[in-house]
């Protein structure tokens, strides 16, 4: 059974739960799982073109310019001269840290065929089409960067591969991780696996890293006058190998 049958099967199932269902709470509790399937199903149907054109020309032409900031930025401040980017959309924040003095980096991006027109020449070489939570299968497995980077990614994942996702992340660096994902509640496409900032970060330390709460509380300040938007701001970790 595949992946889209199984989670079909599954919306089935909270379809005639939700029906039975006689209790206001548990009926409650039920459509709250049902929509989340439901979501995933979608999903499943087409995840490599979830986002469409305008999508990646709006990231390109309106996006770029923060970052682009960002990733310097990051670079610069931790001197990171290799980095990892999984799910790295246009490239942006490579293209930042490569000026801010970053000589290795790769991206992996399950979308490629739709922002391969918006990546700089520069890029090309470096970005892989990939699943991030299939790394093993692209040539870069078991390749260590200074940083393991990975910005509002996590949320577009189906739940239960979510801890693979942190494997990657975690087995990719032996210095840094920097990472965002989305709170419950936070609008967007695709988000079928959002977590409390909490969570997500007793996923991580759980790997042998620390969350640096100082470090990252001074990185807020910081990329907000460099144009980062609010849930940017808010979703930012830190985490240094212990």
């Amino acid at each position: 059974m595949t992946e889209l049958e199984e989670y079909r099967a599954r919306f089935e199932e909270c379809e005639h739960a939700f029906m039975a269902a006689t209790n206001t709470d548990d009926r409650e509790e039920i459509r709250k799982e049902w929509k989340q399937v439901a979501a995933c199903v979608k999903y499943l149907k087409t995840p490599e073109k979830f986002y469409n054109d305008k999508y990646y020309k709006r990231h390109f032409e309106d996006y770029r310019v923060w970052e682009v900031r960002l990733g310097t930025y990051f670079a610069e401040k931790y001197e990171i001269e290799s980095v990892l980017d999984l799910g790295c959309g246009v490239g942006s924040y490579l293209e930042g840290f490569i000026r801010g003095g970053a000589d290795k980096i790769c991206g992996v991006e399950l979308c490629y065929d739709q922002i391969e027109p918006y990546i700089i020449p520069i890029l090309h070489p470096f970005i892989f089409k990939g699943d991030v939570t299939k790394i093993s299968d692209l040539p870069i497995s078991g390749t260590q960067y200074d940083c393991a980077f990975s910005i509002e990614v996590a949320e577009h994942l189906l739940p239960e591969k979510t801890d693979l996702f942190i494997e990657h992340l975690a087995a990719s660096t032996d210095r840094k991780i920097i990472f965002t994902a989305a709170k419950p509640g936070q609008p967007g496409t695709g988000h079928i696996n959002c977590r409390p900032k909490e969570e997500w970060i007793d996923m991580v330390t759980a790997h042998g890293f620390v969350h640096e709460k100082e470090e990252t509380a001074n990185d807020v300040e910081v990329i907000k006058l460099l144009g980062a938007p609010k849930y940017i701001q808010n979703n930012l970790m830190v985490f240094t190998r212990k």
